[in-house]
């Protein structure tokens, strides 16, 4: 673990309770759609406190603030040449939170490779409108992610392929289905081979004979390394989350 990924987590317990002391007795009129505002108000100048302060004392023209809520992250930090991100979710209090972590078929190329590290810090609301801080949790983004038994991976929404959290029962318990990185990564290689196959199968099993027998030769022709006319657009990359 690096200078900036040590010196963060090591604050953890105090930005927890600098952040529920803010938001403590406060309540928001936002809808639940909008209430994520909200929360970055009180969150990012907390943030951006201590990470300009000592020991990282970053200067504030190296923090990225997003000026949107589909930019990743909400903070990207240079630091040593590394950057690093800080992004805030949300989740409410009555059913297992389901906010999006990034996709299966990009999270190598715009996350892992591009960040050193990323953290995610939580917020647990209730009510709407007002709308209460139940709890806040700062852990890095790999622990938040939940568990796809069928996969034996990291979870994810079938149709999309986006990154699902883990239950706010893990949560409250400090735990994560990923040990560490790595272990994480194994996930992530999991599933993102799983859902491919899926589709290749689910494809197969609805053609017909003349169909399949075609598909078996041009996965020969693959195999031999023979050009395949294949559609182009839709191995482009979507936007991100």
């Amino acid at each position: 673990m690096d200078f900036f990924s040590q010196t963060f987590e090591q604050a953890i317990p105090q930005l927890r309770k600098e952040m529920l002391a803010a938001f403590s007795g406060q309540q928001t009129q936002s809808g639940f759609r909008s209430v994520w505002e909200h929360f970055e108000e009180i969150i990012n100048p907390i943030l951006i406190r201590f990470l300009t302060q000592a020991p990282l004392s970053i200067p504030e023209a190296n923090i990225t603030v997003a000026k949107s809520k589909s930019t990743y992250p909400d903070l990207k930090i240079l630091f040593r040449g590394n950057l690093y991100a800080i992004d805030v979710k949300s989740g409410e209090d009555k059913t297992d939170p389901w906010y999006d972590i990034g996709r299966l078929d990009t999270y190598q190329e715009k996350r892992l490779d591009k960040y050193a590290d990323e953290f995610s810090v939580v917020v647990r609301w209730k009510g709407r409108k007002p709308s209460q801080v139940v709890n806040v949790y700062i852990e890095p983004v790999y622990r938040t992610v939940g568990f796809k038994e069928s996969a034996d991976g990291i979870l994810y929404r079938p149709y999309d392929g986006k990154l699902r959290p883990k239950p706010w029962v893990y949560f409250d318990q400090g735990k994560s289905f990923w040990k560490d990185k790595e272990h994480f990564k194994q996930g992530f290689a999991a599933s993102k081979n799983f859902r491919q196959k899926s589709y290749i199968l689910e494809w197969y099993r609805g053609m017909d004979e003349a169909q399949r027998l075609q598909v078996r030769k041009d996965l020969d022709a693959v195999d031999k390394g023979v050009a395949v006319k294949i559609d182009e657009d839709i191995l482009k990359d979507e936007p991100a989350d």
